[in-house]
């Protein structure tokens, strides 16, 4: 976990990791999950990096994953279908079958039901930043610009 320019970058889950793969918030416990095809677990951690538990612990090979309201879905690359869990783990619902064709391996998967509010440094006028803002803690920003742009002119305030 780190701010969006980078800093104060932790990691949050440094031990049992086989072979992760997809990555997902659950915004309404404000819990990140993920499949990991080498230990066939799905599991999801605070973004505090506290209360780590498996959700489910027979994923055969859980590629991509998404959580919609109280479900975690995962394309299976090995089942080649999109099983799904309660979000407190459980016994499998009914799998979501693929549309005919292909390979059967689902590589990335979204659920929308909306966008969470809020505000950041950056929200308006791309917060006075030239090329590429990057919200921070505090109502703060980084200003970021392309490597072929010096940085006084990369630091030079934008106004509208």
């Amino acid at each position: 976990m780190s701010n969006a320019d980078g800093t104060d970058r932790r990691q949050l889950v440094p031990t049992e990791l086989g072979l992760p793969n997809g990555l997902t918030v659950d915004w309404d416990r404000n819990e990140l999950c993920w499949g990991d095809a080498g230990t066939q677990r799905i599991e999801c951690i605070k973004k505090d990096g506290t209360g780590r538990r498996v959700v489910y612990p027979q994923a055969a090979y859980p590629f991509d994953l998404a959580v919609h309201g109280d479900t975690i879905y995962w394309s299976d690359w090995e089942t080649k279908s999109i099983p799904n869990v309660h979000r407190d783990g459980g016994t499998l619902n009914e799998p979501l079958k693929l549309a005919p064709g292909g390979n059967g391996r689902v590589y990335g998967m979204v659920a929308i039901t909306s966008c969470p509010r809020g505000t950041n440094a950056c929200a308006v006028n791309n917060g006075g930043c030239k090329y590429l803002c990057l919200p921070r803690p505090n109502a703060q920003r980084t200003c970021v610009c392309p490597d072929d742009i010096t940085e006084a002119e990369c630091n030079t305030i934008k106004f509208r």
